[in-house]
């Protein structure tokens, strides 16, 4: 299985019961808008896990920070960034991550970005941030690494794709998956007709 899932923030889900580690990490987070964005994403992994016929798991953060089901039936990766958030799904580790391409890197973060073998890439920044956030987010390794030494060219099943939120605003959305057999499907949740939508 490998499904990408997208929605707005401002449908506003609401998280599923999965446990006590994630109620406690979503009372911790001290900004209200931050931790709207990040009941709605929790909101939206548990609208995909139904529509995937996958039964909810109890979350355990791992030491790095990721969150993974304890007993690891599904993998999953959680972005939210500018008016989308995003789920990604596969029975292998997954990474995922949603940025609007509107997003100016820092001078000193676009200095450090490209490996020298991306260095002559046709790829925007912003594109290649989230295919390596994308990246170390599947490994879970999180940014223990500086960019330019993850290498996207070394890595095959890495996506990039630009969607749109309902205003018409662009979003970078890219997932990274570790199982290369099975066709990627892409879905929005649109939040006016509670309906999935087939995406691309």
């Amino acid at each position: 299985m490998r499904l990408i899932c997208y929605t707005e923030l401002e449908n506003a889900l609401s998280p599923a019961d999965m446990g006590r580690k994630l109620n406690e990490h979503l009372q911790t987070i001290a900004n209200p808008a931050r931790r709207r964005d990040s009941r709605c994403v929790w909101g939206l992994l548990a609208l995909a896990l139904r529509e995937s016929g996958i039964a909810f798991g109890t979350v355990e953060f791992l030491p790095s920070g990721k969150p993974v089901f304890a007993n690891r039936r599904v993998e999953f990766s959680l972005s939210h960034g500018g008016a989308l958030c995003a789920v990604a799904l596969s029975d292998a580790p997954v990474g995922v991550d949603v940025e609007p391409t509107s997003r100016l890197l820092s001078p000193a973060l676009s200095a450090r970005l490209r490996a020298p073998m991306e260095r002559a890439a046709n790829i925007s920044d912003i594109a290649l941030w989230c295919a390596k956030e994308a990246l170390v987010k599947r490994d879970g390794r999180g940014w223990d690494v500086r960019p330019d030494q993850v290498d996207t060219t070394t890595e095959a099943e890495w996506f990039c794709q630009t969607v749109a939120d309902s205003s018409g605003n662009a979003h970078m959305l890219a997932a990274a998956f570790s199982n290369k057999t099975e066709p990627i499907r892409w879905a929005h949740w649109n939040g006016r007709t509670k309906q999935w939508e087939s995406s691309l």
